[in-house]
């Protein structure tokens, strides 16, 4: 059944995303699985790797995910194509995708070695895409190397100094080398100062930033400080809490009940 809606709607990945996943790992669900990933490495689809984490549940699986993905990579690099069979060939971009995620691949079985050997490759091929450097410091920070992994990261903001994702993201792994002072002033960049000339990020809740820094003067031993950060924690969810019982008062004193349930 999946395979004939697969073949009235080709552009729909979603019914073969579900026919690999019931397969069981041989050469059919070999070719399905190659026939799921052409497009996504095409396309460049960052998430292909993390989207199929399931298969790592599957030891054959997941060897078989691998090998295509080393196969591909092998015949891009001789021919320019992802399959000998191809005469058209693919852009060099797809190279880079390809060392991007045998590098997110060797990092999902633990192999920071070959993932770090992988992205070095697609570094020096693409010196200028943000998600590399991302990808970089994650093998990094799984390789127990905090100091180099902040450095990769810090590289990646300054790649596009306006994105508040990438300067949380420095921020996070600043907090995780227990540089304080590093990571407020990241977060400096982009949150404002209240009267008392204090970041608005205890207003905003922003409770992942006063769980790293809590952790973080935990670590160094400043007990009062993580004490502090942790009780705004606690002060935020009571208020979560709060505002979730006037929300049940406010629906039942209404009448509203579909719309509450």
């Amino acid at each position: 059944m999946l395979d004939s809606y697969t073949q009235k709607n080709p552009k729909c990945s979603t019914p073969l995303l579900f026919l690999i996943k019931i397969l069981g790992a041989g050469d059919v669900f070999k070719t399905r699985l190659t026939k799921y990933m052409r497009p996504l490495v095409i396309k460049g689809v960052v998430s292909l790797v993390n989207g199929m984490k399931w298969i790592y549940k599957d030891a054959t699986k997941s060897k078989i995910f691998g090998d295509v993905l080393t196969s591909m990579c092998q015949t891009m690099e001789n021919e320019m194509a992802l399959s000998p069979e191809d005469e058209e060939e693919q852009d060099p971009t797809v190279q880079m995708w390809l060392y991007a995620f045998l590098a997110q691949h060797n990092l999902r079985l633990a192999n920071a070695t070959e993932a770090l050997k992988y992205i070095e490759k697609a570094i020096a091929h693409t010196p200028t895409v943000v998600e590399l450097y991302l990808i970089k410091g994650k093998i990094l920070q799984f390789g127990g190397n905090r100091a180099a992994a902040v450095a990769c990261t810090e590289v990646g903001r300054n790649l596009d100094l306006a994105d508040k994702y990438l300067n949380s993201l420095s921020a996070k792994y600043a907090f995780r080398t227990n540089d304080t002072t590093k990571a407020n002033e990241l977060i400096g960049m982009f949150a404002k100062e209240d009267d008392a000339g204090y970041l608005n990020v205890h207003h905003n809740q922003t409770m992942w930033y006063e769980d790293h820094q809590g952790r973080a003067y935990y670590r160094l031993g400043n007990y009062r400080l993580a004490l502090k950060n942790f009780c705004w924690i606690k002060k935020h969810l009571n208020t979560i809490a709060d505002d979730c019982e006037d929300f049940s008062n406010y629906a039942f004193r209404k009448g509203s009940y579909n719309q509450y349930f």
